[in-house]
């Protein structure tokens, strides 16, 4: 099943925003799906691993309550690429750290998100941007999410194909 989706760090439910936005549903931080550090998890929940290691990673990729994982810093962590694959997780690229990225002038990070980006189309990975908003100012429309994938070189059918993916990992 495709549908368009993004997900927030808040809780929003005016469905008719969603729609005007061009989404059809919006998963959220804490309550759709939690975001985690560690491996050491809640069964009955669905989570996003946040790191800068490689070892955090890769092992929670294996971890079948984890849907995607989130890699903080300017390292790319190529092993964990390869295991989402293995396992059919998402990795996900926070728009915010993009545009807080472009905003203070660190190119090395856009740099490393874009040659991540582009060793997960290597490898078949399912990647995608997603905004993370804080508040809901910081929205972004699917317009908006299209061509922040394709900023950091994540075609469109690669990017909704990535995205019903996350959304059937949460769902399940």
């Amino acid at each position: 099943m495709h549908y368009q989706f993004d997900l927030l760090s808040y809780a929003e439910d005016d469905s008719s925003l969603i729609r005007r936005l061009g989404l059809d549903h919006i998963l959220v931080l804490g309550r759709d799906v939690h975001l985690a550090e560690d491996v050491s998890l809640d069964g009955r929940k669905r989570y996003l691993i946040k790191s800068s290691s490689q070892k955090i990673l890769s092992r929670a990729v294996k971890n079948p309550s984890v849907a995607g994982i989130i890699f903080e810093g300017r390292e790319i962590p190529l092993r964990a690429i390869q295991d989402s694959a293995r396992e059919g997780k998402v990795i996900l690229f926070p728009c915010m750290d993009i545009v807080s990225a472009m905003l203070s002038g660190d190119f090395g990070r856009i740099y490393s998100v874009r040659k991540a980006a582009s060793i997960c189309m290597r490898e078949n990975v399912h990647a995608c941007a997603v905004s993370m908003a804080p508040s809901r100012d910081s929205l972004l429309s699917a317009a908006q999410l299209a061509a922040m994938n394709e900023f950091i070189g994540i075609a469109k059918l690669y990017y909704e194909d990535s995205v019903s993916a996350f959304g059937e990992l949460i769902d399940s």
